[in-house]
Formats: structure tokens, C-alpha cells, sequence
């Protein structure tokens, strides 16, 4: 098969973005129109009335369906050219009758269409207990692999009043909501009847030149109740006739979605046919080229619905949006319970059948597999996931560090889990290890209780929080690549933990640690330090979108601000040796800009008591402050001071903000290049230095530095240039000046 064709037969309804096109359209014109403004206000005035969830409850079924095709007919009553296919001996030796390079276009289109998917879903919806989404079947054609990040996001928005409107992934202003009244322009072109309804037309379009991120089309509103009866509209980028089209039916004052349908032009298949010509003497066969669209058509149907009955209040448990454990494992004929009446004909069965068999042939479910852990940093394998970061790291005070690390998922067993990992630091020639065991107590909130103990060594004077993962924990890591400031640490620890909402998870643990310096550093003589800690986390994102599986919950999308807190306090009891309180607050959020988007990261703590200074906080620097620019030239951190000396600074109490603005639009040789100017402050304090063996500095007098990055120059590698300046401005000025290669993977 050609690369073409695999793209389309697999990927197209991901990655389709119709924003490109450029064929023609009537466009009407839209002037300043304050009536017609004037009545888009009074429809959001009565948007809340007139939503279905002005009801007390309600319930119904969708039914979706999308099909990748082109025109069947018109291409297979043509006199097909066809060039003659040479056989490979190889496959011929094997007992291979054909590759999947052997497969073109027309084969896929004479067997049936190009692609086709379903979905079912029932919808509930409570004043007292919110919104739930239950996924009843999810079925791709040439896909068997679970894809649940996909299950749970919708195709076309059909709820007006959220700001913004989605299509296959893409996002718009809606116009009908508060910020579309200020970036459209409508217009009432005239009043018709819709249903038997007396309905108001009024087409709209952006304000001015600004139509990426923006919607073009009419929409109807109802003239009795000014709710919207039905909506057509596509990209105002693009140029194609295409139809995004939703339809609603009024139900007990509230109007309700009864049907939406979209039909996509995403492209050319570009053919050629024979024509013969036939004279008295001879037969002429000449070749003419030809072309059709490739259509994306889509349709939704809602269906059984039930106002005001009573729903059993445990369906809303957990998160929104919920996957059945079978969704994903129906056949074409099982999907059928699920289609709400409306069968497939003969050519939609033949497309699943023939798909799923070039889809095995391809491999496609595993290279979603490989796709998920390059995304992840897990790979599952059988019963265990493996841990991609626990592979290979690197730090000056372990050297090279091989390892691994499992964890059974849910093949293993649906509740309980085991977990172990084992390492081994090439230049401290030392093993470290780890394991521990889980029970999943609730499931529909991921209520978790279990018991770890590890025996390696752990970064000096750095916060932890407790809802980290791996992956997360590898990136910043650069952060402690060329460090040396780590302890030895074993660590026993008992913990629980939950999501108590939707947004909010929190966790509870009890620790007895012992950690040592591994660089001299004492604390009132001593360099052995026994803790016991209690510690309470908690993680606050309030626009992230999950969905519960039979093995857990699944992160849909993650969306910004992020809030961490933990507090810990160690007690003087059960073995521990030091009486002292710790508070850690980080938070992150992002904007999107003119120019790229805007990153900002807030972190702070604050300690307090007896405490070593392996428990407190160390300046986070990267690089060994030598004369010469290029005498620092080493890894960039994720997140570090790049100007600022490795154990430069320490504190029981301190503040760190940090921000970055992307910059895009900025092409060198064709190439778009990957711009970051960021700057970095950080100030703080510490109490009672002299109970430490070595002098502390502390940055009290408000440290700071400012940098560019250049990303993905070769690969994932590029150069970051950054300056010091400020109160610890250095006298050697080159000093101030770091130029580093930075290390970048996207997805």
C-alpha cells in the first residue's frame, strides 16, 4: 500500500484539518448589523432557560458514524488504468500472494469506503450531581488497540453554550457566546419556518481579518423562544464547501440536539481511466486523467430520551465521561445493539472487514502501542508496564545508571498491584532498588492504599510533591545533569490516595526515611539523619478532562492552571530525630498569545523547626561558574537557573517565579523554528546557618537571569544563550554568560 493511502485508511480522522483549503464559495456580505447583534445578545440572555439543562434531569442516546470515502460510483463505471504489477520472486518463494505495497486506492474503493468508525453514548445529566458520559461502543476500522484518549472527545460540538466550538479537534470561537459578540459580525437575512416554527436567519462571519481560530455560517433562532433551532458552518479560513450543520427539536421548553451531520472535502484522489475510440480501420486506447474528493461525512443521531424521571445517583460517581469495558472489543455485529435502527449496508460491513485486515497486515495496533509509550514513558508488556525513563540515566555522582522498572496493570489483576525496580550507578558501583504493593479500594474515584519501600539515592535539598510521574520526573531531571548534591536515602512509606472530585486528588502518607549526605555536608555533626514524616498532597486542575476505564482513569486532555501543595511534618517519635514543618506550593499556567504562548511557573516553600539541610531547599543551579562563556557549555535544565552555580544557594524559606513566551512564526530556510525568551528570579532565606558544616549563602537579595532558546536546531538538540544580571551580577563577566545545548522531544 502507498504511504498515501495508509495515511488516509489510518490517521485522517486525526489529523484532518480542513483550515487549508482553497476552492472558491459565495460568501454573503455582512455589514454592521446592530439589530442582528442586538438579537444574538437576547438569544444568550435566554440561553440558560432555553438548555436542556434547565431541566431537573434528563437522559438520551447518540449514535455516531464517519465514513472516509470518495465518489464510489462515478470512479468504478470508469475504464480503470491500471499499470501491470510486477511480481517479487521473494514473496512468491514465501507463499505471499500480495504485499501491502501491492495495494492502491482503487482496491480499497472497489471493496468498499477508505475508512469507517462508530460511537455510542448515553448521556445523563442531574441538577444535583452534574453531567455523566457513559462510552457504550468505540469502533475504528483497522484498529483493535484500545484508544481511549479518542473515546470521550466529541466530533462536533452540539452544546451552544460552552465559548468555544469543536470539530474533529479543532478548536473556534463560538459566535454564539459572549466573546463571539465581540470578534463576529451578523446579519438577519430573512424568516422562514423551520419544523412549523417561525425561525430568524442570521448569517455571521469574524470582525476584520482575523479568521484563523474562527467560524463562518448562518444560524437559525427560533423567533418564539430565541433558542437556536439549527446551525451551518465551516472554517472561515477555508474555501471548500463543506457542511458542519447541527439541528435541535424543542422538548418541554428546552431544546434538545435531534441530528448533526457534517460533509468534509479533505482532499483529491487522482486517477487515470481509459477511453477507447474506436474507426473503421483500428482501436484507439488513450489514457485521461481524472480526479474525485476524498469526503469525510459524518452524522449523529439522538435518540430515547427520558425528561425529569429519576436517575439512580450512583451513575454519576467518578468523572465525566466513562468507557465500558466492552467499547472497544465489538464486533460490526455486535456494534448493531447500539446503532439505535439505523443498519449499515452491505459496502460499510465490507469496509470494516476488508480495513481490519489491512490494518493487521500494517501493524497498525502496534504501532499505537509504540505511539502510547513514546507519549507515556511506559510500555505495557503482557501483564507489566515497563518504565521507558528507568532504562538509562545519567548523573556525575552515579555516573551511567542502567535499570528498570515494572508495574502490573490491569491483565495483572483489575485491583491489586506490584511494582519493583533495580539500578545500578556505573561509577559509585552501588545497586539500589525498590518495590512496593497496591490495592485499588474505590474505583470510581481511584481511590488507591499501598506500601513502597526503596533503598537508592534521592536529590539534596529539592521539594517533592506527591502527584509526579515518571515521565514528568525524566524531563526534569536535566535539571540535576550535571549535579553531584544527592543523598543516600531508604525510604518505607504507607500511603492512600483519591481523587475527591472530578479536578482534585489528594494523598495521605506516613514515612521513616534515612538519609546521608553524600558529599561531607553535617548537621550539628552529624551526617546520618533518621526522619518521620507525615505528608499530605493535594493537585488542583480544574480544566483537565478525564474518562474512567476498567484499569483506571485516562488524562483526555491537560489543560492549564496546575496547582501542588504539600505540607509535611516530621515528629520527634517512632524513630524519627527531628521535629520540623514544610510547606511546597507550585503552580503553572499557560496563555496563548499573538505571537506563541506565555508560560508561567510559580513555586514557593517555606520550613521550619530542626531540620538538616537535606530537607530544605537548594537553589536549583546548572553550571560551574567558570571564566569563559563556553567553559559552562553543558545540558540545559528543564526548569534550573542556568547562570546560577550548582549549590550556589540555600533556604528554609523561598519564592521562585519563572516565565517563558514561545515565539512563533519565525522560519529560517524554510524551517519554523522553536524560539523561547524566558526569565528566571528567585529569592530567600535561611534561619541558623551556623548549625551547617559549610558557609550557606542564601538568595535574599533576589536573584535573577534572562535567556533564549533556540529548540530542535538539529533533532531533538539546540542552543540556549543566557545572562545573570541583578544584585548577584558577577564581577567576572563572563561569568554572568552561559551558552548551552538544550534538549527537546515533542510529540
Amino acid at each position: 500500500m502507498s504511504k498515501n493511502l495508509l495515511s488516509i485508511v489510518f490517521f485522517t480522522f486525526f489529523i484532518f484539518n480542513f483550515a487549508q483549503q482553497r476552492v472558491e464559495y459565495d460568501e454573503v456580505k455582512i455589514t454592521v448589523d446592530n439589530q442582528a447583534k442586538n438579537l444574538i445578545k437576547k438569544v444568550l440572555q435566554e440561553q440558560k432557560k432555553n438548555a436542556p439543562e434547565a431541566q431537573s434531569n434528563f437522559q438520551y442516546s447518540s449514535y455516531f458514524k464517519m465514513l472516509i470515502t470518495s465518489n464510489r460510483d462515478s470512479i468504478l463505471k470508469d475504464r480503470l488504468y491500471t499499470p501491470e504489477k510486477k511480481e517479487n520472486p521473494a514473496k512468491k518463494e514465501k507463499g505471499l500472494e500480495i504485499g501491502l505495497e501491492d495495494i492502491e486506492m482503487i482496491d480499497v474503493l472497489k471493496r468498499g469506503h477508505i475508512f469507517i468508525a462508530e460511537r455510542a453514548i448515553d448521556h445523563y445529566y442531574s441538577k444535583e450531581y452534574g453531567k455523566k458520559n457513559i462510552i457504550q461502543a468505540n469502533r475504528f476500522s483497522g484498529v483493535k488497540s484500545p484508544v481511549y484518549e479518542t473515546a470521550a472527545l466529541e466530533a462536533q460540538s452540539f452544546d451552544l453554550s460552552q465559548p468555544e466550538f469543536v470539530f474533529l479537534g479543532n478548536k473556534f470561537v463560538n459566535p454564539i457566546s459572549n466573546q463571539g459578540i465581540t470578534e463576529y459580525r451578523y446579519k438577519i437575512i430573512d424568516t422562514t419556518f423551520i419544523n412549523q416554527r417561525s425561525a430568524i436567519n442570521v448569517a455571521f462571519k469574524p470582525i476584520g481579518d482575523s479568521i484563523a481560530g474562527h467560524l463562518r455560517g448562518n444560524v437559525w433562532i427560533d423567533k418564539a423562544t430565541l433558542g437556536v433551532m439549527k446551525f451551518d458552518v465551516n472554517h472561515a479560513k477555508t474555501k471548500k464547501r463543506n457542511e458542519i450543520i447541527g439541528e435541535y427539536e424543542l422538548i418541554e421548553g428546552s431544546w434538545f440536539p435531534s441530528l448533526l451531520h457534517f460533509k468534509i472535502n479533505a482532499g483529491r484522489y487522482d486517477y487515470v481511466s481509459e477511453k477507447v475510440t474506436e474507426t473503421e480501420h483500428e482501436i484507439h486506447l488513450d489514457t485521461i486523467k481524472k480526479s474525485q474528493p476524498i469526503l469525510l461525512l459524518g452524522v449523529t443521531h439522538f435518540n430515547n430520551r427520558k425528561i425529569n424521571v429519576p436517575i439512580d445517583k450512583k451513575i454519576f460517581r467518578g468523572y465525566e465521561s466513562e468507557v465500558m469495558p466492552q467499547a472497544f472489543s465489538l464486533t460490526p455485529e455486535q456494534m448493531q445493539t447500539y446503532r439505535q435502527g439505523y443498519e449499515l449496508d452491505s459496502i460499510e460491513y465490507n469496509t470494516y472487514q476488508y480495513i481490519d485486515s489491512l490494518g493487521k497486515a500494517a501493524k497498525v495496533d502496534k504501532w499505537i502501542r509504540l505511539g502510547r509509550a513514546a507519549m507515556t514513558g511506559s510500555a505495557k508488556i503482557g501483564r507489566v508496564d515497563l518504565d521507558l525513563t528507568s532504562i538509562y540515566n545519567y548523573n556525575p555522582y552515579e555516573g551511567n545508571r542502567l535499570g528498570a522498572r515494572f508495574k502490573t496493570n490491569y491483565d495483572f489483576d483489575d485491583r491489586w498491584g506490584l511494582e519493583g525496580y533495580f539500578a545500578y550507578g556505573f561509577k559509585d558501583h552501588r545497586w539500589k532498588y525498590g518495590g512496593g504493593v497496591s490495592y485499588l479500594v474505590n474505583k470510581p474515584y481511584f481511590g488507591i492504599i499501598g506500601v513502597r519501600y526503596f533503598d537508592d539515592i534521592s536529590n539534596f535539598a529539592s521539594p517533592t510533591y506527591s502527584f509526579e510521574n515518571n515521565y514528568r520526573n525524566f524531563r526534569e531531571n536535566l535539571d540535576r545533569f550535571n549535579n553531584d548534591l544527592f543523598t543516600k536515602e531508604r525510604n518505607g512509606t504507607l500511603y492512600y490516595q483519591q481523587d475527591f472530585w472530578k479536578t482534585f486528588s489528594g494523598k495521605i502518607s506516613l514515612s521513616r526515611n534515612q538519609k546521608e549526605a553524600v558529599f561531607g555536608y553535617q548537621y550539628l555533626g552529624e551526617n546520618v539523619f533518621d526522619f518521620f514524616d507525615i505528608a499530605l498532597g493535594v493537585k488542583w486542575s480544574p480544566n483537565d478532562n478525564y474518562t474512567r476505564t476498567e484499569f483506571g482513569k485516562v488524562v483526555l486532555e491537560q489543560k492549564y492552571p496546575v496547582f501542588q501543595a504539600n505540607v509535611t511534618q516530621g515528629i520527634k517519635e517512632l524513630g524519627g530525630e527531628y521535629q520540623y514543618t514544610r510547606l511546597d506550593f507550585k503552580a503553572q499556567h499557560q496563555w496563548n498569545n499573538p505571537i506563541g504562548n506565555l508560560d508561567i511557573l510559580l513555586r514557593s516553600g517555606w520550613a521550619w523547626g530542626d531540620l538538616p539541610l537535606t530537607n530544605a531547599y537548594v537553589g536549583n543551579g546548572n553550571t560551574y561558574l567558570e571564566t569563559g562563556v563556553f567553559n559552562n557549555f553543558i545540558v540545559a535544565g528543564e526548569n534550573s537557573f542556568e547562570t546560577m552555580g550548582i549549590g550556589e544557594f540555600y533556604s528554609d524559606k523561598y519564592a521562585s517565579f519563572q516565565v517563558k513566551q514561545n515565539i512563533k512564526g519565525i522560519k529560517i530556510f524554510k524551517k519554523d523554528l522553536d524560539i523561547n525568551w524566558l526569565y528566571r528570579s528567585l529569592i530567600g532565606d535561611m534561619n541558623q546557618p551556623e548549625k551547617h558544616s559549610f558557609a550557606i549563602k542564601s538568595p535574599s537579595d533576589y536573584f535573577q537571569e534572562t535567556g533564549v532558546e533556540l529548540h530542535n536546531v538539529f533533532s531533538i538538540f539546540g542552543l540556549g544563550a543566557y545572562y545573570r544580571f541583578g544584585s548577584y551580577h558577577l564581577e567576572h563577566e563572563s561569568q554572568n554568560f552561559a551558552v548551552k545545548m538544550t534538549v527537546k522531544i515533542k510529540f
